[in-house]
This record gives C-alpha cells, structure tokens and sequence, in this order.
C-alpha cells in the first residue's frame, strides 16, 4: 500500500512540491514574529526605540501573518483534496476490481468482510493520506528548520528543551502497538457483526418461525455492545497521545523557563 501512495504522489510531482514548499515557508514565517519581538525588546531595553522603527516591526509582523497564513492554506488545501482524489482512485478501483471477481471470491470473503474493507479500511487510507502525511512533514519541518534555528539562538536552552521529548519515544512505540490492535478487534467485530445483520435479514422469516427471535435480539444486542467497548478503548488511546504531548510540552516549558 505504501508502494502504492508513493506511486501516486509520484504522479503529482509539482502539486506535492508546492506542498512541500509552502510547508518550508510557513516554518520559515513562523520564527520571524519572535525574531521580531526580540529585537523590539532589545531596543526597548537600549532606550533605542522610535516610532518610525516600532510601525517598521509591526508591518513586518503584519506581513508576515498574511504569508504564514496564505501559506498554511496552500499547503492544507492541496495535501487533503490530493487524499480525496487518490481514496476517489482507490474505490474507483476497488469497485472495477470486485465486479470482475468470480464466485469464488465472493464464498471465501463475506459481505460483511467487503462492507469493512471498503469503508474503515478505505478511510484510515485516506487518513494516512491527509493527517498522517502532515503529521510527517511537520516532524520534518520541526527537525530541519526549527531546530536549527533554536540551536543558532542558544544550544544550551535547546538541548535543555528536547530531553523530555526523547522520553515521549517509548510511550509513543506502547501506544501505537496497542492502539493497532485494538484498531484490528474492532474491524474484525465489525465485520462479524455486519454479517450477522445481514444474515438475519436474509433468514429472518425463519428466525421468527423457529421462535428464536429473542436469543438473537439479545444476542445483538451483546455483540454490539462489545463493538462500543473495543470503539471507547481506540478513543482512549487516541487521547492518549495528546495528553502525552501536552505533558511534554509541560516539562519543557518548566525546564527552559525554570
């Protein structure tokens, strides 16, 4: 599948670098403000301050907003409607594939195993597409432009701030095993339950005739509850993450200002 998203962005060569350049941009963009604050501190503290410089910093301020902005929107819009376009692609082709199959395809796989591959699968695809790929190309901004820039500015503060973040790796490795099996549970409940839906509206003039209505109702009923459990338990892991992050982000404000 990985082998198949890079075929696709491939294709798009120029869309992608203008993602790709945009994204270096605001990153660029985003440091000039504190830059820019700096040094209107800096003057303040020499007595050195005048009007005419302190409307010149607010209007590089003031541009550099509208850039930040008109470059975050770039970047955004094209990265998630190139994810819709490639998911277009992937059902397009899903559905000219599964027409052409034989009968044997359709005894082995269930219809409720096809339901679940064709709307959770094909929906984390296209998170991957859209969020996981940003969340990628952020990391990448962080580490190739950020970073330096702290590190030009003081070596010693930025060492300081990334040591919690090098304590985030193991939790992170946890959680994201757990929240991969607990992703795989609920697809497979799904499924299970899908066919059993179907199933039942399928025989369910001879469910009711054999007078096993209840046991089945209860028996739904069970299962479906079970599919909100394994549901809940991805929520939590899912906010796990950001709890992680911002406790990170916690440490190392209380380290650098501390």
């Amino acid at each position: 599948m990985l082998a198949a998203m890079w075929q696709f962005i491939k294709r798009y060569p120029m869309t992608y670098l203008i993602i790709l350049l945009s994204i270096i941009a605001d990153y660029i963009l985003l440091v000039i403000p504190t830059r820019v604050t700096q040094a209107i501190i800096d003057a303040m503290a020499d007595h050195s301050l005048t009007g005419q410089s302190l409307a010149l910093f607010i209007g590089i301020i003031l541009v550099v907003s509208v850039g930040q902005y008109t470059s975050e929107y770039l970047w955004m819009s094209r990265l998630f409607s190139q994810s819709a376009f490639y998911i277009k692609e992937v059902k397009l082709n899903l559905y000219q594939k599964i027409i052409s199959m034989r009968i044997q395809f359709f005894e082995k796989f269930r219809s409720g195993d096809m339901m679940t591959r064709f709307t959770s699968d094909v929906r984390g695809i296209e998170d991957f597409m859209g969020y996981g790929l940003m969340g990628f190309l952020l990391s990448a901004g962080t580490y190739f432009i950020i970073i330096p820039i702290m590190l030009s500015i003081s070596w010693k503060v930025t060492l300081l701030a990334l040591i919690p973040s090098s304590l985030i790796l193991l939790p992170l490795v946890i959680l994201t095993r757990r929240q991969e099996e607990a992703v795989t549970q609920q697809r497979d409940a799904v499924a299970a339950l899908s066919n059993e839906v179907l199933e039942v509206i399928e025989g369910i003039r001879v469910t009711r005739a054999y007078g096993n209505k209840q046991e089945a109702s209860q028996r739904f009923q069970a299962k479906t509850r079970d599919l909100a459990s394994k549901a809940i338990r991805i929520m939590y892991y899912q906010a796990a993450f950001g709890r992680l992050s911002i406790t990170i982000m916690s440490l190392t404000a209380a380290l650098v200002i501390g």
